[in-house]
Formats: C-alpha cells, sequence, structure tokens
C-alpha cells in the first residue's frame, strides 16, 4: 500500500523516511504498515461500518477485529517507525518539539517523564476509539475485537513497544471498547523456538478459547497486563 495521491498519509514510515514493507509471499505483493492519520482513520471506519451493516443485513452478529493494531516492531538503522508526517506534526503541536527518536523495540519508554511514549500510545487509543464510535453510530449493535501480539510486546525484551502498544484503557473492559482480547504469540515458538515463553501468552489470556471473558463480566479484560502500563 502506498500513499494516495494528495499528500495523504497511510504507512508508517522510520525516521529516515522509508515506508514500512513486508513480503506478503505472495508473488511480489508488498503489504505496508499502516500509519494512524485522520484519511486512513476516516477510511477504515467508514469500511468497518459498511461491513457492520452488511453483517447485520445478513443476520449475523456484527463483529469486527482490530487486527494487530499497532506501532510497528521492528527498527530499521536509523531507528523504529514512527515518524510519518502526520504523526510528527502532531508530536510538534503537542510537545511542542520534535517527537524523540527512538532506536529499538526496547528503549526506555520513560524519556522525557514518558511524554513521548504517552504521546504516541494516547494517539493508538484515539485512532481506535475514534473508529468505534463511529461505527456504532452507524451499527449500535456492533462489537469489537482486539488481537494483540503479546510476542512482539514482551516486557522483557520490548520494553518501548509494551508501553506505546498497551493504552491503559484497553486494560479494563469498561472504557475499551472491545468486547474480547484476543492474545497471540506465534513467534514464541514458530521462531524463537521456545515453548516456556509460551504459557505467558496463554495465560494472559481470558477465559475461553477466543481469549474473551462473558459481555457481563466487570473484571479485566488482561489482568496480567494491568500493572505493566503504569507511568
Amino acid at each position: 500500500m502506498a500513499n494516495p495521491a494528495g499528500g495523504a498519509v497511510w504507512v508508517q514510515r522510520f525516521s529516515d523516511g522509508t515506508a514500512v514493507e513486508t513480503a506478503t509471499g505472495f508473488g511480489t505483493l508488498i503489504g505496508s504498515q499502516i500509519a494512524f492519520s485522520s484519511g486512513r482513520r476516516n477510511y477504515v471506519a467508514q469500511a468497518y461500518a459498511a461491513m457492520a451493516g452488511l453483517m447485520v443485513a445478513a443476520g449475523m452478529c456484527p463483529m469486527l477485529q482490530f487486527g494487530e493494531i499497532l506501532r510497528w516492531f521492528q527498527a530499521n538503522a536509523p531507528g523504529m517507525a514512527f515518524y510519518d508526517a502526520d504523526t510528527q506534526a502532531a508530536a510538534q503541536s503537542a510537545l511542542g518539539r520534535a517527537l524523540v527518536t527512538f532506536l529499538t523495540p526496547d528503549d526506555d519508554p520513560s524519556v522525557n517523564s514518558y511524554a513521548n511514549a504517552n504521546f504516541l500510545r494516547t494517539r493508538l487509543y484515539n485512532y481506535v476509539a475514534t473508529i468505534q464510535s463511529y461505527v456504532l453510530s452507524q451499527c449500535p449493535s456492533a462489537i469489537f475485537e482486539l488481537l494483540w501480539p503479546m510476542d512482539v510486546n514482551d516486557p522483557d525484551n520490548c520494553r518501548l513497544l509494551r508501553y506505546i502498544n498497551l493504552p491503559p484503557q484497553w486494560t479494563a473492559r469498561a472504557g475499551s471498547g472491545f468486547d474480547t482480547f484476543l492474545i497471540e504469540g506465534y513467534q514464541y515458538p514458530g521462531i524463537n523456538h521456545n515453548l516456556d515463553q509460551q504459557p505467558a501468552a496463554r495465560n494472559t489470556r481470558g477465559r475461553n478459547s477466543r481469549g474473551t471473558k462473558p459481555v457481563e463480566d466487570d473484571r479485566p479484560l488482561c489482568p496480567a497486563l494491568v500493572e505493566e502500563t503504569v507511568g
């Protein structure tokens, strides 16, 4: 996916301007990690609302997933991919200066008293919350699931990503906007070949196979995550 015409920003970028692109495995098709910009947000909101409408018309529960909605989890030579034009402009406005250059997934999020990391995770939360709000205005019965990859946000190896990719609102049902919270950890057994790491993802999940609890349950979505998102 490339940025569309007219200067709209849809793709996350490293600090040297390189777009986040990954091979899909389907010929020469390349995938891109989306930026949390207003243009992209509005497009997704309309698409989700349309899908919810189709599900209602078919007699189905309108359940929509935010799949791995996060800041890109790998660095290139100059550092992390937090520097698309929209994010840089918003940081300058909110912080009164440029966003600090983060170099690795395990950078200390407390730099500048957490101001930079808090800006990034609040921007992520607001992006998702705005989409949820629009969809519910068009389809009040819609419910949402978050698919969240714990392996690339591991608290022991990815302190920065763990902090910015898990807004505190998402650790409790009230205010999260999510009905279900599904955690994956494919990297633990599939890449790291470490089965000792896998239980961390499994144990953090909820009470059934979808990683969810009943709607009426007011306990935190992911109790084990709550204490790790303070600051």
